[in-house]
């Protein structure tokens, strides 16, 4: 008879938060703080410093399934940092589509705007208010089936994203109607 040991850890990174122009540039920086190790420490080692941290920077979610909390982490070379939260604040999986937009200009200050879509396997609280990104994929059928996985390993209902209405919003809508 096989013995099923259920995963009791899930961690889903989700890369640098720096874009990759900045990304690019503090590993650029790394190695120049490196070089002015060698030849000069008072700057090289602060230089060093700043840069390595902002290169080997990473953030995540991070699930406990063993003592049924989850957190939003940001790591520095492989510890992670986040506060804590009960599992159970957040029932739900979904996936959300989000947009990017990337701005480039001409010489004349032309602009041309690239939208892309992605999608998202979310964690969402009770009033799909607050979420909790798990996994950032281009396309619908990669999210739906690590949403699949996911659910069932937490035993969570996949559903669609649908937040309530606050009520200060309400209360803004009825004003703008008058």
């Amino acid at each position: 008879m096989a013995n099923e040991k259920k995963k009791q850890n899930y961690i889903f990174h989700l890369g640098s938060p720096l874009p990759k122009a900045a990304l690019v540039f503090a590993y650029v920086l790394v190695f120049i703080g490196v070089v002015q190790l060698i030849d000069n420490p008072i700057l090289g080692i602060p230089l060093t410093l700043f840069s390595g941290y902002l290169a080997f920077q990473f953030q995540g979610s991070e699930i406990d399934l063993k003592e049924q909390r989850l957190r939003f982490f940001t790591s520095y070379l492989g510890i992670r940092f986040g506060k804590w939260l009960p599992l159970e604040n957040f029932p739900f999986v979904s996936i959300i589509r989000r947009k990017t937009t990337t701005t480039t200009y001409s010489r004349s200050m032309q602009s041309v705007d690239i939208t892309n879509d992605f999608y998202s396997v979310v964690l969402l609280s009770k009033s799909h208010r607050t979420k909790l990104v798990l996994l950032n994929k281009g396309d619908t059928e990669t999210c739906a089936a690590r949403a699949a996985e996911i659910s069932e390993s937490l035993g969570l209902p996949v559903v669609p994203y649908n937040p309530q209405i606050s009520k200060a919003s309400q209360q803004k809508r009825r004003i703008g109607r008058r």
